[in-house]
C-alpha cells in the first residue's frame, strides 16, 4: 500500500510539473487568535521529544480534487518574548482515529513526515498589548495567563516530489515537533477556529495522545477546547495541461495492483 501511495503521489507531482507553474492555494486555514482584549490566547509549549497535533481536512466543496501539500505554515510564540534558536523541525501528517465513547479523536498512523533543518523562514507578525498571551505546558501542567506578547509565523515549503497527497473529505492531523538549542521551547499559538475535536499532544515515542483544553480555572473558558493556528497550502491535481500524464499514471497504478493480485 505504501508503494502504491508513492506511485500515486509521484504521478500527481509529475502532472503538476508538466503544467505551467501555479501559485499555491490555501487548502485549509486556522488563523491565530490575535485579540488583545477579552480572554487571553494560549501558546502551548513544546517539550523535548513531544509532538503537538491538530486535525484538518480538505473541504470537498472548496477542494473537490486531491491536492499535493507543498506548504505548511504555523504561528508560535516564545515565553517572555525571549526568542531562542530552533535547530530542527519535524512536520508530520497522520490519519484520524474518530472519537469513540469518552475517547476523543486523535492521530492514528503516521502517513508522512519531513525533517527540516535551518535556515528557517520565520517572521514576527504581531506585537499586541504587553503580556496578553498565556503559555501552557501540557507536559508539566504549568501555565501563565500573562506571559508574552509577540507572535511569529513559520513557513515551510516542500518539494512537490516529496509532498503529501491529501484526499478531499478525509480528516488528517498535522503534527509538529521541534528542537531548540537552549532547551527552552516556543509554544504553538491557538486559534479561534475549531474543527471537530480538540488539539492533542503526545510523547512521540509512546504515541499516547491527550487532548488539550484551557488550563486556567479562573478563566471563563476553563476546560474549553484548544485548537492550533496553522495553514496548509498546495496545488490541486490534476492541473488541466497535465491530464495527458494522468492517464499513463493511472495505468501504471492499475498494472501494479494487477501484479499484486
Amino acid at each position: 500500500m505504501k508503494t502504491l501511495l508513492k506511485i500515486i503521489t509521484l504521478v500527481a507531482a509529475l502532472a503538476l510539473l508538466a503544467g505551467p507553474a501555479a501559485a499555491s492555494t490555501v487548502l485549509y486555514s486556522q488563523p491565530p487568535d490575535l485579540s488583545a482584549s477579552g480572554e487571553h490566547p494560549w501558546d502551548v509549549l513544546w517539550a523535548p521529544g513531544y509532538t503537538l497535533a491538530d486535525d484538518w481536512w480538505l473541504d470537498p466543496q472548496l477542494v473537490p480534487v486531491p491536492a499535493l501539500i507543498t506548504d505548511v505554515h504555523f504561528w508560535y510564540s516564545w515565553q517572555m518574548d525571549d526568542p531562542e534558536i530552533i535547530s530542527n523541525v519535524t512536520l508530520s501528517i497522520w490519519s484520524d482515529v474518530p472519537a469513540a465513547g469518552e475517547d476523543p479523536s486523535h492521530p492514528g498512523q503516521r502517513l508522512w513526515y519531513s525533517e527540516v533543518g535551518p535556515p528557517f523562514n520565520l517572521s514576527l507578525i504581531d506585537t499586541g498589548a504587553p503580556y496578553y498571551r498565556g503559555s501552557y505546558s501540557p507536559a508539566t501542567g504549568d501555565y501563565n495567563p500573562n506571559d508574552h506578547s509577540q507572535v511569529y509565523r513559520a513557513d515551510f515549503y516542500i518539494d512537490p516530489e516529496d509532498a503529501f497527497l491529501a484526499v478531499p473529505g478525509q480528516i488528517y492531523w498535522l503534527g509538529i515537533a521541534l528542537t531548540v538549542e537552549s532547551g527552552i521551547s516556543p509554544g504553538w499559538s491557538t486559534s479561534e477556529t475549531h474543527f471537530t475535536d480538540d488539539a492533542a499532544w503526545a510523547l512521540t515515542s509512546e504515541g499516547i495522545w491527550t487532548d488539550l483544553h484551557d488550563p486556567d480555572p479562573y478563566s471563563p473558558s476553563y476546560g474549553e477546547s484548544l485548537d492550533f493556528a496553522f495553514e496548509v497550502t498546495g496545488q490541486m491535481v490534476p492541473a488541466p495541461p497535465a491530464l495527458l500524464l494522468l492517464g499513463p499514471g493511472l495505468m501504471l497504478v492499475w498494472g501494479y495492483r494487477r501484479r499484486r493480485s
